[in-house]
């Protein structure tokens, strides 16, 4: 699912595209940016972030 290329489709799509269905929620997790030591402002630990509950 996550090595494909994007197609049209993904404009009208009701569902999130691949990678951020992954990215999207990991990103906002601290922990998960301490555990596996990505360094501040990178794609999975950026300086904003969503709150999830």
């Amino acid at each position: 699912v996550m090595c494909r290329k994007p197609s049209p489709q993904y404009s009208h799509d009701t569902h999130s595209p691949p990678h951020l269905r992954v990215h999207g929620p990991l990103s906002s997790t601290p922990a998960f940016a301490r555990y596996f030591r990505c360094a501040r402002g990178a794609l999975l630990n950026p300086s904003s972030r969503c709150q999830l509950w």
